[in-house]
Formats: C-alpha cells, structure tokens, sequence
C-alpha cells in the first residue's frame, strides 16, 4: 500500500544514508556497489505497507521501504524509493522549479531550507561516483539481458 505522509513527517532525505539489510547485500540490484551509500530523494509518497512476498533491500531514517524486491504473477519486481538513474543536476533543476510551490504546501518552511536542501545535495554529489550512483540500473539492464 502506498500513502501521501503526513505534512508533518520530512518527504526528503537530505542526502540520507542508506543502508542495505542483510538480503539487499547479496541482491542482484546491489551487485558491486558500497553497502554504505547516500541517495537524495523527495518523495511525496511512499511505501506504507509492502506486498506480502516481499524481502526489504534498504533503508533508511525516511524510508523504511528503501528498496524492495517481490514477485507479481510471472514478473520479478526490484522497486526503489530513489531515483538512480536522475541525475543530481536534474534533481537540483526540478527542486529550484518547484520550490515556491513546495514552500506553499509545507514540504519546505522557506527559501533557506530549500537553500540548504540544495547545498547537501551539491555536496554529496561531489563525493559520490557516477557507476556508483548507477549500479542498480546497470544490474536491472544486465539481469533483463541474461534473463530475457
């Protein structure tokens, strides 16, 4: 099940850590990437109640579902609360644009925390490497490859 949280409750994670559970470290998702990793994300949902067939990846001090990974019929599910494969640049590009609105809506109490959002995502995105931001979208595309 999926739920709006409350205004009350932090949507982002401000360059949170992410820490994979003892199933997401040998999860073909996570193949050759640190156990320790920092993912920003801004969600305006999440994950409130998992499938029932479904082993918990990561997480984190937002997120208790970070990642998971389930079956449906004949599919196999990886899901993520973050977005590997955007860009931080991009992510700062669509925070920027849609700061007013989340100012309005209490996402953000003013200008200067959306400020300081920013600043921890440009940070961290000085420290972390490209392949190791990706590794999830390389092993989803290598497992679709040998599986397909």
């Amino acid at each position: 099940m999926i739920r709006r949280p409350p205004r009350s409750t932090p949507l982002y994670s401000s360059a949170a850590s992410d820490v994979y559970k003892r199933q997401g470290k040998n999860h073909k998702a996570y193949s050759s990437k640190k156990h320790k990793f920092t993912t920003p994300a801004f969600n305006f949902d999440e994950v409130e109640i998992p499938p029932k067939n479904s082993i918990l990846l990561a997480s984190d001090k937002i997120n208790k579902f970070m990642a998971l990974h389930f079956t449906v019929g004949k599919s196999e599910i990886w899901g993520f609360q973050y977005h590997p494969e955007v860009p931080y640049e991009y992510m700062l590009k669509l925070i920027k644009m849609r700061s007013s609105n989340m100012i309005d809506k209490q996402y953000f109490k003013n200008q200067d925390e959306v400020e300081q959002h920013i600043n921890l995502i440009k940070k961290e995105n000085k420290v972390l490497t490209y392949d190791n931001r990706i590794v999830e979208v390389k092993n989803w595309l290598n497992y679709l490859k040998e599986n397909g």
